[in-house]
């Protein structure tokens, strides 16, 4: 009796782990930047004739039902969803800004900057990449 409960008991774990490395494999894609709305070659646009931009933060957190399940929403919707926002030049910004130095933690990017009066602004993306987190025997799938 005490074998078959610890045999359930695996099989209840094989799956569950299964199912988590299943969910962690489900996006193929690699983490990317944001999606600009009606742009299919923003190598041609001029955006400095642009006062703003349709952008949606991300497109990278579409899940089917297993990652759902396994991971949950997480505001998959919010970041899917498109706002305005306005188009910014860091030369032009505050009266122009100076980049001091590039750099972020383990997940995202940074660039810390000085405008020309000698304020210290610092700007990151939104998206985080963890793989510099994960160790290479949880790597999915490779």
């Amino acid at each position: 009796m005490l074998k078959k409960i610890g045999l359930f008991i695996g099989i209840i774990i094989v799956v569950f782990v299964g199912l988590i490395y299943w969910s962690l494999s489900g996006t193929e894609e690699e983490f990317k930047t944001a999606k600009i709305v009606g742009m299919h070659n923003i190598e041609t646009v001029n955006f400095r004739t642009l006062d703003s931009v349709l952008i949606a933060a991300s497109t990278l957190y579409e899940a089917d039902e297993i990652k759902r399940l396994m991971q949950g929403e997480h505001y998959r919707e919010a970041w899917e969803t498109p706002i305005k926002v306005p188009v910014l030049f860091l030369d032009s910004l505050k009266g122009g800004m100076e980049v001091l130095k590039k750099g972020g933690g383990k997940q995202t990017q940074s660039l810390k900057l000085k405008s020309h009066k000698g304020v210290e602004y610092t700007i990151r993306s939104i998206n985080k990449n963890p793989k510099a987190l994960i160790p290479d025997f949880a790597e999915p799938w490779g």
